[in-house]
C-alpha cells in the first residue's frame, strides 16, 4: 500500500519532517476499515414515534366519518361508544409496529450503502512495553500499623 494510507508521524518522517528515531519494530500494522454506520435504535425509534403520530393523525381525521350511519356490533351497543383516545390506542399499536418495521428496514439499508462507502486503511498500532515498576526504600511495618 503507498505511504497516503499511512498514519502520519509513525515509523518514518515525523510530523516536523524529521526522520523517527523509533525503531520500526515496536509498530504493528492492520488494515482496518472506516465507515459511518446509522444507529439503528434511533431508526428504530423514530419509526416508531412516527408511527404512533401517524395514527393519531389518521384516527382524528377519520373520528366522525360514520356517525350518519347507525352501526350496531355484535354485542348490542353502538360503535361510537369507544372513545377518541380508544380509537388511538388501538390504532396506535398497529402504527408502531409498522414505523418499528420500516425504521429497522431504513437503517438496514442506509448500513448497506454506507458500506459501500467505505475506505480501507492501513493502520499502525504503538506496542508499548511498561516498565516495571519500583519501590524505593524499605517498608516500615510500624508505619503501616499506625495508619490502620
Amino acid at each position: 500500500m503507498n505511504d497516503a494510507g499511512r498514519i502520519k508521524g509513525v515509523g518514518g518522517l515525523g510530523e516536523n519532517g524529521a526522520v523517527s528515531t523509533t525503531p520500526p519494530d515496536s509498530y504493528r500494522e492492520a488494515d482496518v476499515t472506516i465507515r459511518r454506520a446509522p444507529k439503528f435504535g434511533v431508526f428504530i425509534v423514530g419509526g416508531a414515534i412516527a408511527g404512533f403520530v401517524v395514527s393519531f393523525i389518521v384516527v382524528a381525521l377519520t373520528q366522525n366519518l360514520g356517525q350518519g350511519a347507525n352501526v350496531v356490533d355484535t354485542t348490542g351497543t353502538s360503535a361510537s361508544a369507544v372513545g377518541f383516545w380508544g380509537q388511538v390506542g388501538y390504532f396506535s399499536l398497529w402504527g408502531i409496529t409498522a414505523g418499528l418495521i420500516i425504521g429497522a428496514v431504513v437503517a438496514v439499508l442506509l448500513d448497506a450503502v454506507l458500506r459501500r462507502r467505505s475506505a480501507r486503511l492501513v493502520a499502525q498500532r504503538r506496542v508499548v512495553e511498561p516498565e516495571p515498576e519500583t519501590v524505593e526504600g524499605e517498608l516500615d511495618a510500624d508505619a503501616d500499623a499506625d495508619r490502620s
